[in-house]
């Protein structure tokens, strides 16, 4: 019972992370060198967090039935969704404040807005991500009794909708809510999937050719829309966070001028790339078979790779069981289940970001996890 009430509450660390790249302003009013405090938000993702992941290498424990439908649980999906938003908007508008005042050199400078760009890739990704599908989600039990609410109180679909669009603008990254949801799930490991990286593709193959993909994506739906007038379902989330962008971009150049619009184009290219990254380790090598129709076999557990450490739950809100999402894509982000049949890499993602960068190790290290899973893949069909 006492850890019924205590497990929300580890979650909500989840609040600590968008406000992270803000200790350099508040490192600097300590007398901290501005170029020096400009590194600490990529200490802290790539180092800091990290080396607690290995330190203590314990996992959170899912959630039972009655957390799944219980008011504390929806109550803290309901914030986390909501306060995302002016979180990131507080991260952004405190980095460029510091990026444009403060005294640092160029390379400072660069090391910053990549770190803004990274820890938004954080809300970005997990939140937009799950929004986009929140207007699926339900809870397990449709029981009413003191202390559960009926399953479709778990959030309202257009509210959803508007939020993910709110979330994907501070990435000028409106193009996901189409490549993801009409694209990725329905074509997961398979060469019509541009998330899904191939085996011996290098890491930066992949993120110029998901890059590519996905400014064609935007150019089509361009002409559709704004030319054609032809509109389809789901292109409501795609315009609002294309205006949203715009405004964002605009209000960074009237408030901060050149440089202003220049920190918020750059964080979301970081962003964007960051996103990219993240899908290039989720789904490498991995391969979705056809049956004897020719017809894709339905996603399984091994389709996805996944982490299962405590910090990586928190911060990624458990999106890391990735391949539980893509079996059960209603399923909100809190409650999904790690599984036994995926792959998952042996130091955490944000380590395995480092080694995929050098492709010759990654392949050596991923192949043989891959090429181990595979002989306990079931027959096809």
């Amino acid at each position: 019972i006492r850890w019924r009430h205590l497990h929300p509450a580890v979650y909500g660390i989840w609040f600590l992370m968008p406000l992270t790249p803000v200790v350099p302003i508040w490192c600097q009013s300590f007398g901290m060198p501005g170029s020096v405090a400009a590194w600490l938000p990529l200490l802290i993702l790539y180092g800091i967090y990290p080396l607690i992941q290995v330190a203590f290498p314990f996992k959170l424990p899912e959630l039972d039935r009655y957390a799944k439908n219980s008011r504390s649980w929806i109550i803290l999906y309901r914030l986390i969704n909501t306060l995302s938003i002016p979180l990131a908007a507080v991260m952004l508008i405190s980095g460029v404040s510091f990026w444009t005042t403060a005294q640092i050199g160029p390379l400072s400078a660069a090391a910053y807005v990549v770190g803004i760009g990274a820890f938004n890739s954080f809300i970005t990704f997990p939140i937009g991500h799950e929004l986009l599908h929140g207007g699926n989600h339900k809870g397990e039990s449709a029981d009413v009794s003191p202390g559960l609410v009926r399953p479709q109180q778990w959030n309202n679909p257009a509210r959803s909708r508007v939020l993910a669009a709110f979330a994907l603008s501070t990435a000028c990254f409106g193009v996901f809510s189409i490549a993801h949801i009409q694209c990725h799930h329905k074509y997961v490991g398979t060469v019509q999937d541009h998330h899904t990286a191939r085996r011996y593709e290098s890491l930066y193959a992949f993120i110029a050719r998901a890059l590519k993909q996905e400014t064609l994506t935007t150019i089509c739906w361009v002409r559709r829309v704004v030319f054609q007038r032809v509109y389809k379902r789901g292109d409501s989330v795609m315009t609002l966070a294309t205006v949203l962008s715009f405004t964002w971009i605009t209000l960074f150049y009237l408030g901060w001028g050149w440089r202003g619009l220049a920190f918020f184009l750059i964080q979301s290219i970081v962003c964007i790339a960051f996103v990219e990254w993240a899908n290039y380790l989720q789904h490498y090598g991995i391969e979705r078979t056809t049956n004897t129709n020719g017809q894709l076999n339905p996603v399984a557990e091994w389709h996805a790779w996944n982490e299962d450490l405590w910090l990586s739950d928190i911060f990624m809100l458990s999106l890391f069981r990735h391949s539980d999402h893509h079996v059960n894509p209603g399923k909100p982000y809190l409650c999904l289940s790690r599984s036994n049949l995926a792959p998952s890499y042996p130091l955490p993602f944000t380590m395995m970001m480092g080694v995929s960068m050098i492709p010759p190790l990654f392949f050596r290290i991923a192949g043989r996890l891959l090429d181990a899973k595979r002989s306990g893949e079931p027959a096809e069909e």
